[in-house]
């Protein structure tokens, strides 16, 4: 009986310590739950441009998007709506670049 009750403090300790530690990590993984609008791609020719006009929450920012993305699109396809998460970027040169973190096709 004694090895029992020693068992079952054992094993309920045990899934309370798994179940505290097993915090949900993912705050910084990025959930590409914002929806946005591809525009266009930025044709100018200066140092500080390039990258794709995006329409996000009422701002047209630009941002460079993933090479693997753009690949599944073509400029027929624009405006393309977009699941995406972006961030501002430290020191932006002209003040409208962010940084894309994900990016997915609404259709995913």
């Amino acid at each position: 009986m004694k090895h029992l009750l020693i068992y079952s403090l054992l094993t309920t300790m045990s899934v309370f310590v798994m179940w505290a530690c097993c915090k949900d990590h993912d705050d910084d993984i990025p959930h590409c739950h914002q929806t946005a609008v591809i525009l266009g791609a930025d044709f100018r020719d200066c140092v500080c441009c390039g990258g794709w006009f995006i329409r996000y929450q009422g701002d047209t920012v630009r941002a460079t998007l993933p090479a693997e993305f753009v690949a599944t699109f073509s400029m027929e396809d624009l405006p393309l709506t977009v699941f995406l998460e972006i961030r501002d970027v430290d020191q932006p040169c002209l003040g409208d670049e962010v940084e894309v973190l994900c990016v997915r096709a609404v259709s995913d």
